[in-house]
């Protein structure tokens, strides 16, 4: 901000040096001029100048003008566009509540709604009714009555209608027990709009809800009574908010597209909830729109719709182009007479304009207390009175520059204060109490915002006559609201006097409170977050704030944004200070625990050595728990060695008496190495059959993954043939509708059929009253009376041709029902095969994971499987070792048993071995 100042300054105040620049600069482009205009004289050279200066307003003003008209223009067109739009979306909101009256209208129809006319009539008789009916309305391409169910009470037409139960817009209006309107939906083949507009059928006896009248509404139909907006170049677009999507347009290629991608600025407009006109471009041309929201009406529900009215801006801007034309034609014509006059005037301005031009030569020259006496009052004295202004404002401008560059001082050494601090209380405060010497206010303070946009006075500097406003809360519900996008933009609001402002009066009895005559405004904002405001008050008197000031008080608030942003950055890196020092206290706790290890192991291996009387010492934590467990081992060691000797000397003693036990200790180790054989053999059989069984899992997962790869490809193929059916459906679906558009066609023939058949019967009456009234006059009429019999026979034959087309008409339709018939069962048939192609895609997804997860399992086993073989080999080895153990066993008992001798020498032997441990 201060270098975008300096600049400024240098630019608004020249000094003599510029000056002496311009000076030079207008001298070598008047060498460079043509020679001719070297040679004219003062004279003519000032009559050129005069023509020049005087059609360059014209000119202007002719520019000016055109703007001003253009404006006007521009705002006549805007206005017409936005009540059009206004005026379409009252049309449509009407259409749709006529739409709505009539669905309830039709809900209390007493064939519905009353007991005996419903319970009198067949249901082709209801169901030609609500036919008839459907046609007289003319805007439903459906009507039907269903149960509470979903199931179709009455149908109009030949369309059939499945169970509507699990349909959003029927469960709502169950549940709503009320007339309603469904969001818009898209047709399956994506060319049209319809809405359901519902209803409740009750019982006028009972009151209680029988049934759900459900009229499907085209969007389409709409267009014919829209058709007028369209006639003089404008198009329209009707959006649906839930989607932001074209459901009715005038243009089809708009249709289904995503508004925001059409009309730019889409959703600000659509947010903003009013009528609201804007420009695009596009490769057609460029054209305005006008957003128009939603007329709301008492009778009618919400829909919300957006509507977008559209013009071409060639076709709504023609009166534009025309009154550039005039206004080029009146302005040459002027600029001609006034360059005619202005050539006569400058002949009488050339001998005072030499006066003139040294005073501004001595004035460009830096001589600013130069000033012409210009006496009259024609426009060469006008000129001397501007440039003495001009004089005047130069040395103003530089006095001003100058004290300018002392504010820049200022603010450096205010920032400097800011700045050499890290403390936040410190920091707050010298920023106040610089704003109160810098612009000279009575009090300043910080104002910090909380989550929710309410805060409190955490600085202030304020006079000692003034009260005090340091630790206050304040809370300003209109703030949020309003203010917050504002001021995180830089928004800088000033207020010269508090009494005639036109303030909300919660603010104004906020600042009252604190004496305030006058303030300004300023946001704190780092890394793009508004936290707090910069205030200052004037409180004794109003105050006009210059922009001076403004831009010092701005410049604060920054710095002290830019203080707080360093004040938090200098607390990261103490938070990250502080997690390394305590990295630092987790190596030094490791290097303890790994030390205390240390010595538990140097007392494991003196215990090892046979030194049971070590005890480790027990600190806190894990290693002293693990010596905890280490001593009472070793105490349990030390009590069962002792027991040992104690028993080593009493087998000593008893041996004598155990020869007989010996030798059933050899029989018995005897049996136990047959036992051990026979076990042997058993666990042998066992490694084989588990071998078996891994090799069988290694195949099984073979099959699984082959099956996977099998049930991939299945799934592919049904992938296929969905849309192969799919698009057999769309076929047939598209062939039933053009067949049902022929019984349709027919339909209409019958009308006119019929229409002839009242105009032949209507016919055959004149015939014979103009008969009867032949026969009257008697022989004069006999001519009369003969036209009357022709007529008469041109009518009967009239007649039997209408009564055979209409059999034949009778036949269309009756064969056009069946082929309607026949599709949509076809359809239905497709239908059934496409769900029973995606269940069976379905399950061979679910096979292909099932494959998956069987492959993984047998991999598992099989691995399992392998661990077991090898642990089956590991145990026949050991079962192996015990049975030649229990025959050497065997063998020694029976030694044992003719040497009970050496085992007393043995026993001497242990008993000398346990006295290598030191147990006291």
């Amino acid at each position: 901000m201060v270098d975008q100042l300096s600049s400024t300054n240098s630019r608004v105040f020249p000094t003599q040096s510029a000056y002496t620049m311009a000076d030079a600069a207008r001298l070598q482009s008047r060498r460079a001029l043509p020679d001719w205009l070297n040679r004219m004289s003062l004279k003519q050279r000032t009559a050129l100048l005069a023509v020049v200066l005087s059609t360059v307003p014209i000119a202007t003003m002719g520019a000016i003008n055109y703007v001003l008209a253009d404006h006007a223009i521009t705002q006549q067109v805007t206005g017409a566009q936005q009540l059009a739009a206004t005026r379409l979306s009252d049309l449509i909101s009407r259409y749709m509540s006529q739409r709505y009256a009539e669905v309830q209208a039709l809900a209390n129809f007493p064939l519905l709604s009353e007991t005996a006319p419903r319970n009198a009539t067949s249901q082709a008789d209801r169901n030609a009714a609500l036919t008839r009916i459907a046609q007289a309305y003319g805007n439903y391409s459906d009507v039907a009555i269903f149960d509470l169910n979903g199931n179709v009470l009455v149908q109009a037409g030949d369309r059939s209608n499945s169970n509507q139960i699990g349909q959003a817009y029927f469960q709502e209006a169950i549940r709503n027990n009320r007339a309603g309107i469904s969001q818009p939906m898209i047709s399956a083949d994506g060319k049209r709009t319809e809405v359901f507009l519902t209803a409740p059928v009750r019982d006028t006896q009972t009151g209680r809800t029988i049934g759900i009248v459900r009229a499907t509404l085209p969007l389409e139909k709409m267009s014919d009574h829209l058709v007028t907006y369209t006639l003089i170049g404008r198009e329209y677009s009707i959006i649906d908010p839930a989607t932001n999507r074209v459901i009715l347009t005038s243009r089809p290629e708009r249709f289904n597209q995503e508004a925001p991608a059409i009309f730019p600025e889409f959703s600000q407009i659509a947010s903003a909830a009013k009528v609201n006109t804007r420009s695009v471009s596009e490769s057609q041309g460029a054209y305005i729109f006008t957003y128009s929201p939603w007329t709301k009406l008492d009778n009618l529900p919400e829909l919300n719709w957006h509507l977008v009215l559209g013009n071409n801006v060639e076709n709504a801007f023609k009166s534009r182009k025309t009154l550039l034309i005039a206004l080029a034609t009146s302005s040459v014509i002027v600029t001609v007479i006034v360059g005619w006059i202005a050539m006569i005037l400058a002949n009488r301005l050339t001998r005072r304009i030499v006066s003139v031009a040294k005073a501004v030569q001595r004035i460009g020259q830096g001589q600013l207390d130069t000033r012409l006496r210009m006496v009259g009052d024609d426009e060469i004295t006008l000129l001397g009175s501007n440039i003495n202004y001009m004089a005047g404002q130069l040395q103003k401008l530089i006095f001003e520059q100058t004290q300018t560059s002392q504010n820049l001082q200022r603010l450096n050494e205010a920032t400097f204060n800011i700045r050499k601090t890290l403390d936040f209380n410190l920091i707050m405060q010298a920023g106040v109490n610089e704003v109160r010497k810098l612009i000279d206010v009575d009090r300043s303070i910080v104002y910090l915002f909380d989550e929710h946009w309410k805060g409190r006075i955490v600085a202030e500097s304020v006079g000692l006559e003034f009260s005090a406003a340091l630790g206050t809360q304040i809370t300003d519900p209109c703030f949020a609201e309003h203010f917050i996008e504002k001021y995180r933009k830089g928004h800088v609001q000033t207020i010269s006097n508090i009494t005639d402002a036109d303030l909300d009066p919660c603010y104004r009895g906020q600042l009252e409170a604190f004496q305030v005559k006058a303030n300004i405004v300023a946001p704190m904002v780092v890394d793009g977050n508004l936290i707090g405001l910069l205030v200052g008050h004037h409180c004794t008197a109003p105050h006009y704030w210059e922009s001076w000031e403004i831009n010092l008080f701005t410049q604060i608030a920054v710095h002290l944004g830019n203080a707080l942003e360093q004040v938090k950055l200098t607390e990261q890196q103490q938070r990250v200070t502080s997690i390394q020092a305590l990295a630092e206290e987790r190596q030094q706790t490791q290097e303890a625990l790994q030390t205390q290890l240390l010595q538990l192991l140097r007392h494991v291996e003196r215990a090892a050595m046979g030194d049971l009387t070590v005890r480790a010492d027990v600190t806190t934590g894990e290693i002293g728990t693990v010596a905890d467990f280490f001593n009472s081992i070793v105490e349990n060691l030390q009590h069962l060695v002792g027991q040992v000797k104690e028993a080593s000397l009493q087998v000593n003693s008893s041996l004598g008496s155990h020869e007989y036990a010996v030798r059933e200790l050899a029989h018995d180790a005897l049996k136990q190495a047959e036992e051990t054989s026979a076990t042997v053999q058993s666990v042998q059989k066992m490694m084989e059959s588990i071998e078996a069984v891994a090799q069988s899992a290694q195949k099984a997962a073979e099959v699984s993954r082959t099956a996977a790869v099998t049930a991939e490809t299945g799934g592919t193929a049904m992938e296929l043939t969905v849309q192969q059916t799919l698009g057999l459906r769309h076929t047939i679906g598209d062939t039933a509708k053009k067949v049902k558009r022929l019984g349709e066609s027919s339909q209409q023939i019958s009308k006119a059929v019929s229409l002839i058949n009242q105009i032949t019967v209507q016919t055959n009456l004149l015939a014979i009253n103009a008969g009867i009234e032949a026969a009257r006059a008697g022989d004069d009429s006999q001519g009369f009376a003969a036209i009357a019999e022709e007529v008469a026979a041109l009518a009967a034959r009239a007649a039997d041709a209408t009564h055979e087309i209409e059999q034949l008409v009778a036949g269309i339709q009756r064969e056009t029902n069946d082929v309607v018939e026949a599709m949509e069962e076809g359809t239905s048939q497709v239908v059934e095969v496409t769900h029973y192609v995606e269940n069976a895609k379905q399950s061979l997804e679910q096979i292909v994971s099932v494959s998956h997860q069987i492959d993984q399992l047998v991999q598992s086993i099989s691995t399992a499987t392998v661990s077991q073989v090898e642990t089956s080999h590991t145990i026949t080895n050991l079962m192996q070792d015990i049975a030649q153990i229990a025959e050497r066993t065997s063998d020694s008992s029976v030694e044992v048993s003719n040497s009970l001798r050496k085992t007393v020498d043995i026993a001497q032997e242990l008993q000398q071995s346990v006295g290598t441990f030191k147990v006291n």
